[in-house]
């Protein structure tokens, strides 16, 4: 998952670990862990400035935040990762929590199956994503619930695309 306004990358696959790296010092900033014996088939990100994220999208308290982090300072801007994983589970990964996983939330989706795409809103806190059983399901982040559901397909859904600034989405079949 690529964020252009701060040049950050957070990388996954078939591993337990989710790695964010700051693409201007060309590091690896934070590891987040999983905990899951799944591999994560989807990840989107936002970076933590973005304004329903500093509205309070996700009440976190500050005893939780690591030490070194302060908002007016810190040179890498920290992010958000939403992870879809293999077995239905959707996570969410807050660079600014001080624990070694940095799992601020997980939901396993009920039998949602296989999660092949995730996408971030730029104008509303919420996340949607498809899983291959041809569901779509739209996401809450402050609530980090499900508010919509649509079945989209009966047999396997095999790709979604949201557009960036209006309200559409597309999706695509094995037999499309």
């Amino acid at each position: 998952s690529w964020i252009q306004e701060s040049g950050t990358l957070v990388v996954a696959g078939n591993s337990p670990t989710i790695r964010v790296w700051d693409l201007k010092y060309e590091q690896c900033v934070r590891v987040f862990t999983t905990g899951l014996d799944t591999c994560t088939t989807t990840i989107a990100s936002k970076s933590v400035s973005s304004s329903f994220f500093t509205r309070g999208a996700m009440d976190i308290p500050t005893s939780q935040l690591t030490n070194n982090y302060n908002a007016n300072d810190y040179s890498h801007t920290p992010t958000w990762t939403f992870a879809g994983f293999a077995d239905g589970t959707v996570s969410i990964f807050d660079e600014k929590l001080s624990s070694l996983s940095g799992k601020a939330q997980s939901v396993r989706a009920e039998s949602s199956g296989w999660i092949i795409a995730a996408y971030t809103r730029h104008d509303l806190p919420q996340v949607i994503t498809a899983s291959v059983k041809g569901t779509v399901k739209f996401w809450d982040i402050r609530k980090m619930g499900v508010y919509k559901t649509l079945e989209v397909f009966k047999q396997p859904l095999t790709a979604l695309a949201v557009h960036k600034c209006v309200p559409i989405i597309a999706t695509g079949s094995q037999s499309q």
